[in-house]
């Protein structure tokens, strides 16, 4: 609900008046608020309502009453505030927050051989005229210097590859730093120790 365009509750569609009903804002159910508040707020909870349920929703009145100021955001994308239920929901918004990620990486320079096909799980720094081939996934901390070019199937995680260097398809490269210039692989594994 609002008043004086500033929210003031949130009420679920069985309890809501016609005029409520009419607002054009949904509740996706999160909610951030300070502990200590949540806590307070959460024992001033009653089920006095169509269905005999407590609503965690109440607490946005309750902090109204105290003159808190409550914002409501409204997302870009549906995928910021889908829910997630089962495997098949989490994998969908997994591939959106990848098709994002590469989508990044193309606008900033990088060669994608097929963005659908790539794997960010981490943070990725990169230099100019980066190549990246298909299967490929980037784990943890990376930097890739000018020039680097990652064949198909190569997993690197938590390393800095310097300038110039070639990674041949099938190669792992784990917590290491190579030196500009060098060509790894194919088939072979870099790991710590």
């Amino acid at each position: 609900t609002r008043e004086n365009g500033k929210v003031t509750g949130i009420v679920e569609h069985k309890d809501a008046t016609d005029e409520q009903r009419q607002i054009q804002e949904i509740n996706t159910g999160i909610l951030i608020a300070n502990g200590a508040d949540m806590k307070r707020w959460l024992a001033k909870l009653t089920n006095n309502n169509a269905q005999g349920e407590y609503y965690i929703t109440d607490i946005i009145a309750l902090a109204y009453q105290e003159g808190r100021e409550i914002v409501a955001v409204h997302p870009q994308r549906l995928s910021e505030v889908e829910g997630v239920n089962n495997r098949l929901q989490l994998s969908r918004l997994e591939r959106v927050y990848q098709s994002e990620q590469a989508e990044k990486l193309l606008l900033a320079g990088v060669m994608l051989r097929d963005p659908a096909r790539f794997d960010l799980r981490g943070t990725l720094t990169h230099g100019r005229d980066v190549e990246i081939d298909t299967n490929v996934i980037i784990e943890g901390n990376v930097t890739l210097g000018h020039r680097v070019k990652i064949g198909t199937g190569c997993v690197i995680k938590n390393s800095v590859i310097g300038d110039d260097c070639e990674i041949s398809p099938y190669t792992v490269v784990e917590d290491a730093n190579l030196a500009a210039a060098c060509t790894i692989g194919p088939f072979a594994r870099l790991r710590p120790g």
